[in-house]
């Protein structure tokens, strides 16, 4: 492969937070929505004003992820390809209702 080639992993943006880690008794978890919420920010549009091509992996095609690849195609520029992982596809049958419900339907 020639050219430049950068792999930036977002995973785990969207995860839960471990407010017990974080909760003093003071009640600073507002603070760390925050914080936590900044950076993933600027983590999304670093990615999308930096790449030439974005990979979003799902598991189960979520509104959210609808939404977020929506948001990515009206930024622009960008090749989006969506990947899905088929967790807990174990038969055809399942794989094409999957195929028509998560891809066909909802893009």
């Amino acid at each position: 492969m020639e050219g430049n080639f950068v792999y930036m992993d977002t995973a785990g943006q969207n995860r839960a937070l471990n407010l017990q880690a974080v909760d003093d008794g003071q009640n600073r978890n507002e603070n760390f929505y925050s914080s936590r919420l900044v950076s993933d920010l600027f983590m999304t549009e670093m990615v999308i004003n930096l790449s030439d091509v974005i990979v979003v992996l799902v598991n189960q095609l979520t509104l959210e992820d609808q939404r977020y690849v929506r948001m990515l195609e009206k930024h622009g520029g960008n090749k989006i390809i969506v990947v899905h992982n088929l967790r807990e596809i174990y038969t055809l049958h399942n794989l094409n209702s999957l195929i028509d419900k998560d891809l066909t339907k909802g893009f």
